[in-house]
């Protein structure tokens, strides 16, 4: 991370706030023994809410 001085001598505009997140509600599992329904931004896979690193790998 850099600070907001730095960013600004690299030419990048520096916001105060992000942009506003738009939510969905997906539901997971539906195959399974226990679907439900998460609130995920739009957009995003809610299967990224965990990360799965294979055995072996660096996180």
């Amino acid at each position: 991370m850099i600070s907001r001085a730095e960013a600004e001598r690299r030419g990048y505009t520096v916001l105060d706030q992000g942009p506003e997140i738009e939510w969905e509600e997906k539901v997971v599992g539906a195959n399974g023994p226990s679907p439900r329904t998460v609130r995920v931004p739009k957009g995003i896979d809610p299967a990224l809410s965990t990360a799965r690193v294979p055995i072996g790998c660096a996180a």
